[in-house]
């Protein structure tokens, strides 16, 4: 049982040492601003779209690509939601908008391919 508790941390670790996203630890153990599954999708959203804004030729983040891969799903680990949507049956074309969010002060990256 110690086994499997010390591989089980030790995946845990390593999984949030690769997040592409550096977050903030909560300050004195505070509530977490981003604290459950729909604003985690609500932050992606409004990432995607600022992103989109900015910098139209970034296709993957325009709203009828946004829309293609709904209903978008957001998991938690190590602090960090991870939001994607839901897989095409296609796979050419361009890719789905990912997005990471941290969950004590929102901060958010938006990821995907503009293929």
């Amino acid at each position: 049982m110690r086994a499997l508790v010390a591989i089980l941390l030790a995946t845990t670790t390593q999984a949030a040492a690769e997040w592409p996203i550096k977050c903030k630890a909560l300050p004195d153990g505070g509530p977490a601003l981003v604290d459950n599954p729909f604003r985690a999708v609500e932050r992606a959203h409004w990432a995607w779209r600022s992103v989109f804004h900015q910098a139209a030729w970034r296709v993957v983040y325009s709203p009828g690509n946004v829309a293609r891969f709904e209903p978008y799903s957001a998991s938690l680990d190590a602090g960090v939601w991870h939001v994607v949507g839901k897989p095409l049956l296609e796979t050419a074309g361009l890719g789905a908008p990912e997005a990471y969010v941290c969950a004590s002060d929102g901060h958010t990256l938006a990821m995907g391919r503009d293929d």
